[in-house]
């Protein structure tokens, strides 16, 4: 708790002055938050509410409302798999190390402001996050059986001498991949890479793919990075089953779900076709094929509709590392709401000659 009132402190230090708070410390402050919610309410879930919810024989949904300075609401619905719609959703469900194989517990870190920590809590319990895939702007695909594998693999690729000449980002004063190692008692903050190379790995997924953004930006390499499907992965969830998701392969690539697979689709006709404009993207990928949000919106029309109360911003992918820049320097996002018409978009997709299979 004591990271998390820090950054606090430091971004109303900010705001009082009118001084704008840097995106990393946003990151982590959202970092410290789910963190403390993965500690004590995921705790207390398991501890009184699980109780409760194991005497129900329906399947069902419990959602929590939290709302600065007012009482949390709680509402049930019986809607399946409202999960699916939250693409910010993350699991508070107990987790260890991604890394660890023997599935004991692994050693926990020391925690300052320097370093981004990792997204799993350290205690009992075996499940894997959500790891993914680099693809690169020649078709070059990387997904290992860990976000940390893809991580180095993709520096790898990128070239380590090219890699370490990123030092926008240092972590404990060392540099994502560099040649000095960090001597402390647990020994893990890094992987020795080999020929001298070390790659610093004790971050979040989600900072994971981030830093592969920013590296990639620095070096002016194009690239795209997509979540993988992992049946692995725990949620708080009050479904006691759950109709496995359909996964597709999109040109023979690791499986993703109908909307990674739309945005997957769209962020590689960009990539191949880089002197497109937005409204030629809009004609290539026309909004009856998705409905009334479309297949992508621009930014600009997406913020206008927020300002007006409309709740657009859950229905498009708008990490940064998702945003999408046509030639004329618009920018725009792929929505993420597919159901029953994902059967057309794959038959758009294979109008422009590529396959996009249920697997």
């Amino acid at each position: 708790m004591e990271k998390l009132q820090d950054a606090y402190d430091f971004i109303k230090h900010h705001t009082k002055r009118n001084i704008p708070v840097p995106e990393d410390v946003l990151h982590e402050a959202q970092e410290a938050e789910i963190e403390w919610l993965r500690l004590e309410l995921a705790s207390a879930f398991q501890e009184h509410i699980q109780p409760i919810l194991d005497r129900i024989e329906s399947n069902l949904t419990v959602i929590c409302e939290h709302n600065t300075n007012e009482p949390a609401e709680i509402f049930i619905s019986r809607e399946p798999d409202i999960v699916s719609l939250l693409d910010d959703a993350v699991s508070l469900s107990k987790t260890i190390d991604e890394d660890s194989e023997s599935g004991e517990e692994a050693i926990p870190q020391d925690i300052d402001d320097d370093d981004i920590i990792a997204d799993e809590t350290l205690i009992t319990g075996k499940a894997k996050s959500i790891r993914f895939t680099v693809v690169f702007d020649d078709g070059y695909t990387i997904s290992r059986s860990t976000a940390k594998d893809t991580m180095i693999e993709t520096f790898r690729h990128m070239g380590f001498e090219k890699v370490a000449q990123f030092k926008n980002r240092t972590f404990k004063g060392f540099p994502l991949v560099g040649t000095r190692k960090r001597d402390d008692k647990s020994g893990n903050w890094q992987e020795n890479v080999g020929n001298g190379w070390y790659v610093y790995t004790n971050m979040s997924n989600d900072t994971k793919k981030i830093m592969i953004q920013r590296v990639a930006n620095a070096l002016k390499i194009r690239l795209s990075i997509f979540d993988n499907i992992d049946a692995g992965i725990n949620t708080v969830t009050t479904h006691k089953a759950r109709k496995p998701r359909a996964v597709f392969s999109f040109n023979d690539r690791p499986p993703l779900d109908k909307r990674n697979s739309v945005l997957a689709v769209v962020k590689t006709y960009l990539h191949m076709h880089p002197n497109y404009t937005y409204k030629q993207i809009l004609q290539t990928f026309p909004d009856h094929l998705q409905g009334s949000y479309g297949v992508v919106r621009t930014v600009e029309e997406i913020e206008a509709r927020k300002s007006r109360g409309q709740q657009v911003e859950i229905r498009y992918f708008l990490d940064p590392h998702d945003i999408l820049i046509g030639s004329d320097g618009v920018a725009f996002a792929v929505c993420n709401q597919w159901g029953d018409q994902f059967h057309q978009f794959q038959q758009h997709v294979k109008k422009l000659g590529w396959t996009l299979s249920e697997v």
